[in-house]
């Protein structure tokens, strides 16, 4: 009876273990990315080496990596705790995927409803029929898979479908260039011939003739160049007008107008600012000169009417003169 007790006991604690060995083989990584003290590799290599996944354990994993005993307690006890809440997670993940790897079994009434929908056979019928006259062989037990295309044939299609828009791209309107001597037109013209003698140390021209000779011009309505591989390319002109074009002659043209109308009115500020800095000097010009005049004229009265004074003044005016008899 004990030796049950105990085989439960180390059966419970196995399946307890079990999600917890998992856990941290699993989801390692991700669980000592949430460590907050030591080194956070230390940590990760020690769990994915323990053997024993006990709390002493997990415990001096975080002790090598260089956490405090405390902080390696609650390093501890919160690794615990997430494990605890991914394990639940996983193993409904584990059960959904086990679902749907699972394929789909094929119905078992088939070979009933086509035993049932067969026509029965009389007693009258002779007990080895003929094939053709058997039904049975006909119908299969299972039922027969629909023909489904292989996959060279797939990919051939695909790949037909796919190259037959690039085989023959729609054309562009603009796609007008022409390379080679398709770029120009060609004329004939003449050219006089000579040939160069030398008499007496002095070269003469003589046997002058008209020589044909081939000219190439670029057409007309077309920008002839030369590419980077020195073959000869032109393209059409668009001379034309178009919308962008008056869009930005519109710009430009409001540019100009706006600067020449800023440069008429710094002009005018100019001349304005001028004007009232030379009325300004020259009315402190008159002032100056008018109180100039006006010291300069009481400085020429003062002279005129300056009069001589005796050298000895009376004291008192009404005395009477010593000087004078008044009996």
């Amino acid at each position: 009876m004990k030796s049950l007790h105990l085989r439960a006991l180390l059966l419970a604690g196995s399946a307890a273990a079990m999600p917890l060995h998992d856990c941290l083989s699993t989801h390692s990584d991700v669980l000592t990315g949430f460590t907050s003290c030591g080194d956070v590799q230390t940590v990760s290599r020690c769990l994915s080496s323990l053997s024993t996944f006990g709390k002493l354990d997990l415990h001096d994993c975080f002790i090598q990596a260089g956490c405090s005993p405390s902080q390696a307690h609650q390093q501890t006890d919160h690794l615990l705790t997430r494990c605890n809440d991914i394990s639940p997670q996983a193993q409904e993940l584990k059960k959904r995927q086990s679902e749907d790897d699972e394929p789909p079994s094929a119905p078992a009434s088939t070979s009933s409803d086509v035993s049932q929908s067969m026509p029965q056979s009389t007693g009258t019928a002779s007990p080895s029929p003929s094939p053709s006259a058997s039904p049975l062989p006909s119908a299969s037990p299972s039922p027969t898979p629909s023909p489904t295309p292989s996959p060279s044939s797939s990919v051939s299609a695909s790949s037909s479908s796919a190259t037959t828009p690039t085989t023959t791209p729609a054309p562009t309107p603009f796609n007008n260039n022409k390379f080679g001597h398709d770029c120009f037109r060609f004329g004939i013209t003449s050219t006089m011939s000579c040939q160069m003698e030398t008499v007496s140390d002095k070269v003469k021209t003589v046997n002058c003739k008209r020589v044909p000779v081939t000219t190439s011009d670029c057409l007309r309505g077309y920008i002839c160049t030369v590419d980077r591989n020195h073959q000869d390319v032109c393209m059409e002109a668009h001379n034309g007008l178009d919308t962008s074009g008056i869009i930005i002659a519109i710009v430009f043209g409001s540019s100009i107008l706006l600067g020449l109308g800023y440069l008429t009115f710094a002009c005018f500020q100019e001349r304005k600012m001028q004007k009232r800095t030379f009325a300004k000097a020259k009315a402190v010009a008159l002032a100056r000169a008018a109180t100039m005049k006006q010291m300069k004229q009481q400085a020429q009265n003062a002279q005129s009417n300056d009069v001589r004074e005796p050298l000895i003044q009376h004291p008192h005016d009404n005395a009477a003169d010593p000087f004078v008899d008044h009996a």
